[in-house]
């Protein structure tokens, strides 16, 4: 069972939404799917594009989502609503801070017996490559909420590790109905059969095809975890090991006399799909990526350098400094730099070479 399915504000969100079952994460879950099936029901033969989806749940959520793109367009907001007398807004520019995203709110207003919603997505800066994502993010937000015990204000902050397990569950959520599969995979088994596999050029066309707002990483994401064959997303970078960043941390840390620890090439975190779970691929978050692997080589190479395997790598070859391997499994790897990170997808399929 997911360790998010034992959290009590998930149990408690799962009783308070008439859901039950052994797990409250997949309960949750199989609850906005049928929220929006219903919800759509009328619309369904209209729904071609995943823009088309947001407007009918909008339409029926009586949720109205703003993008704000400058100061001056929150100013607006701001000034829009709080003139018709829902003074919450006017806390709205010191609550969209650097770490908060978004901020779902529920107006005084009702449409009917329903109450109205109002949904703040932050576009400014670095914010606007998750613009998607956040949006998608308010909208389950809005799906889950229980009026008789709902707060009528709503933050989303995105860090690292989101501590709140509500907002871990609603990232899961969104991860699903952002991606709705009635209208996503149709792409994604066309274009994963174009190429025999799913490579990162895959996963391109299908985000052109599906939602160019979308980003990559989240397309990557919704591709790895529906693809029917074995693979896994793993994401690399410069980091420490969990016991070093821990000993660094420590408040104790002036008391060592050992040298710093120095940063490796490991990995910072993975997405595999059932597939992959089924026949044990996994790789633990932190562990030491091989100099002989082909995430390595990329990871030397210059910033959009995509490598492919030209044989399979063995996982049996990744090993601690404690000597510890993973399970000798050959799969292949194509992987591709960015910034100062390496995406690599690894497949128990060949790949096509590619220079």
């Amino acid at each position: 069972m997911n360790a998010l399915a034992l959290e009590p504000k998930v149990i408690s969100l799962a009783n308070t939404l008439g859901v039950s079952g052994g797990d409250a994460v997949t309960a949750i879950r199989d609850y906005c799917i049928k929220r929006i099936q219903t919800l759509t029901r009328s619309a369904r033969s209209s729904l071609r594009t995943i823009g088309d989806l947001q407007r009918v749940l909008c339409e029926k959520l009586n949720l109205t989502i703003h993008e704000v793109w400058s100061d001056a367009e929150l100013g607006q907001i701001v000034g829009s609503y709080v003139a018709r007398g829902e003074m919450v807004f006017a806390y709205l520019q010191c609550d969209l801070d650097a770490n908060t995203y978004g901020v779902l709110i529920r107006l005084n207003q009702r449409v009917g017996k329903q109450y109205a919603w109002v949904a703040v997505v932050d576009c400014r800066g670095e914010k606007r490559h998750r613009r998607f994502f956040t949006a998608w993010h308010e909208i389950v937000h809005c799906i889950t909420a229980a009026d008789q015990y709902e707060l009528p204000f709503r933050r989303t902050i995105i860090g690292r590790k989101p501590s709140d397990p509500l907002e871990r569950l609603t990232d899961v959520i969104a991860g699903d109905v952002a991606f709705f599969d009635p209208i996503f995979r149709p792409h994604l088994d066309a274009e994963a059969a174009r190429d025999a596999n799913l490579t990162f050029e895959t996963v391109e066309r299908i985000r052109d095809r599906f939602c160019p707002e979308a980003s990559f990483e989240s397309t990557l994401n919704a591709c790895v975890a529906r693809y029917t064959q074995p693979a896994l997303f793993l994401k690399a970078g410069m980091i420490l090991k969990s016991a070093e960043q821990a000993a660094l941390d420590s408040p104790q840390k002036e008391f060592f006399k050992a040298p710093a620890p120095r940063p490796q090439l490991r990995v910072i975190n993975t997405i595999r799909n059932e597939a992959a779970r089924k026949i044990g691929l996994h790789i633990p978050p932190h562990f030491r990526i091989p100099g002989s692997s082909v995430i390595t080589d990329t990871f030397r190479a210059g910033s959009g350098t995509t490598t492919h395997s030209l044989a399979p790598e063995s996982l049996a070859t990744w090993m601690t400094s404690g000597g510890k391997k993973l399970p000798a499994l050959k799969v292949n790897v194509v992987a591709r730099k960015i910034g100062e990170e390496v995406f690599a997808l690894l497949s128990t399929q060949p790949y096509a070479c590619r220079t």
